[in-house]
């Protein structure tokens, strides 16, 4: 099949992984596939294969409809895959007479999904909230986001780092729960405990956990990286993994984690909820209490076998999430919503 898959963002994130994670994955399956971004997109050069570029203003643009009715023709596309509001928007505007198919990244806003052909939720629980606000239940596909190993999939036993690194990946916006975590080391520290925690990241709330670091004195003890360039670098020098959001639709970052055995502490979000299942391989607090967090940080490292148990778990965890795994998943959605089998 030829597929635009397309994604407007300008910024760096989840959203912006799963958009490439796509163009990859329905790579895998033999399509031909053309990835349509904004011209400043931030992940504009990490695509891999033919893209082109929509300057948008913003989801009225008619310059932007017009431009894309135009590559629509040119191209003839047999599907279109959007991912975020704007994409979705400006392309039905464009109303091509092709199925649409928009991907839903946030379990709190399902507005700019319907008038899509079908939607693809990354978690069951998305998926029962989109049919229950109105969309048919068999133009829903319960598919989730994925991870692209570059090698084979491999163990990596726990660390042991003296002192123990803890750290999290994340933009530093109030809902993913940088302060959480910072209050959490302060914790750890006023409990005689010594570590380093890492912060990957950046967002319009650095200063803020920059000023919150200052004010409980943890200079010596937590940074904040800004962006990492690589990513498989800073999760090798970690001994545990936190997701500290206060909620998270899924979290691209868990896979990530999982993928190097990571022993890891996450709230009780929809994401983190789903992506664990009944594996146990991670163990959940409930979101905005770092007495918790830190309480389940003290947990692993205070025993060396819980810390292997949530590491193996996590390396067969991983196994679901696979690329291999989900590109299929997809495909097939993909065969049914053509043939109108919806």
């Amino acid at each position: 099949m030829k597929i635009f898959n397309v994604m407007f963002s300008k910024k760096l994130g989840g959203l912006e992984q799963a958009f490439l994670d796509y163009t990859l994955a329905l790579q895998m399956q033999g399509n031909d596939v053309l990835s349509v971004v904004h011209p400043k997109s931030a992940v504009k050069n990490l695509i891999k294969g033919k893209y082109a570029e929509i300057h948008n203003f913003n989801r009225f643009d008619p310059f932007a409809v017009h431009a894309i009715s135009k590559l629509i023709k040119k191209e003839k596309p047999d599907c279109i895959i959007t991912h975020g509001a704007r994409a979705s928007y400006l392309f039905r505007r464009a109303k091509p007479n092709i199925p649409l198919i928009a991907v839903s990244h946030n379990n709190t806003r399902f507005e700019y999904l319907f008038g899509s052909d079908a939607i693809i939720a990354i978690t069951e629980a998305m998926r029962h909230d989109i049919i229950s606000a109105g969309q048919a239940e068999g133009a829903v596909f319960n598919i989730p986001n994925m991870l692209h190993l570059e090698n084979e999939l491999a163990y990596k036993a726990p660390k042991n780092n003296t002192p123990p690194v803890i750290g999290i990946v994340s933009r530093l916006f109030p809902i993913k729960g940088a302060d959480i975590f910072i209050n959490a080391m302060a914790e750890l520290r006023d409990k005689g405990i010594d570590f380093k925690a890492k912060i990957a990241g950046d967002g319009p709330e650095r200063q803020n956990c920059e000023k919150l670091i200052a004010e409980l004195n943890l200079q010596k003890h937590v940074e904040i990286l800004g962006w990492v360039e690589d990513k498989n670098a800073f999760y090798e020098s970690l001994d545990i993994f936190c997701l500290p959001s206060r909620n998270e639709s899924f979290g691209i970052v868990i896979l990530e984690a999982l993928a190097h055995s990571l022993p890891m502490v996450l709230t009780k979000t929809p994401g983190p909820i789903e992506i664990i299942g009944d594996t146990d391989a991670a163990i959940l607090v409930n979101p905005s209490d770092h007495h918790a967090l830190a309480d389940g940080i003290i947990n692993i490292l205070s025993s060396q076998g819980l810390k292997q148990t949530l590491s193996q778990k996590a390396f067969e965890r991983t196994k679901y999430y696979c690329s291999n795994n989900v590109s299929q998943q997809i495909q097939e959605a993909l065969k049914k919503i053509c043939a109108l089998d919806i």
